[in-house]
């Protein structure tokens, strides 16, 4: 007998029809999933940016006291990291006697690469991404991100 040899040239129309309908329903059933862990990833990115700006900051501060410089201890003192990573408006905090200013410390600590906030800053405030403040009392840093609820 002679068989007859089907050639098999792809897939018809309706299989790949049927593959695509597939992928396309998975793909709506995964994409929330996968948006809810960028934005967890977006909190612990700046949880850490915030230790780091945090840690990085008490080093630039104990520098500059060694090289003479002195904390007003009358005055809170606030430092903002911009969105585009940039050190905002710094107080020089000395009485005259440092050889460096304290942005000049802070600079050399950072390497002049501030970390970046990870959500765009909510619409109508600053362009800060993170806020430092120094408590005069408590000598306590807080580290906020302005374009979430992020504290260090």
């Amino acid at each position: 007998m002679k068989q007859l040899k089907r050639e098999n040239k792809g897939f018809s129309l309706v299989e790949l029809v049927v593959v695509v309908l597939i992928l396309g329903i998975l793909a709506v059933a995964v994409t929330p999933q996968v948006m809810k862990w960028v934005g967890k990833s977006k909190i612990i990115t700046d949880k850490a940016n915030a230790k780091e700006i945090k840690y990085g900051l008490q080093v630039a501060l104990t520098d500059w006291q060694k090289r003479g410089g002195k904390i007003d201890a009358s005055a809170d003192f606030t430092l903002d990291i911009k969105k585009d990573g940039t050190l905002g408006a710094c107080s020089d905090w000395s009485d005259g006697t440092a050889t460096v200013t304290l942005k000049d410390v802070i600079d050399e600590t950072f390497a002049s690469e501030y970390p970046k906030a990870q959500y765009d800053v909510l619409a109508g405030t600053t362009d800060v991404g993170f806020r430092i403040t120094y408590t005069k009392g408590t000598g306590m840093i807080t580290v906020t991100c302005e374009a979430q609820t992020v504290t260090d």
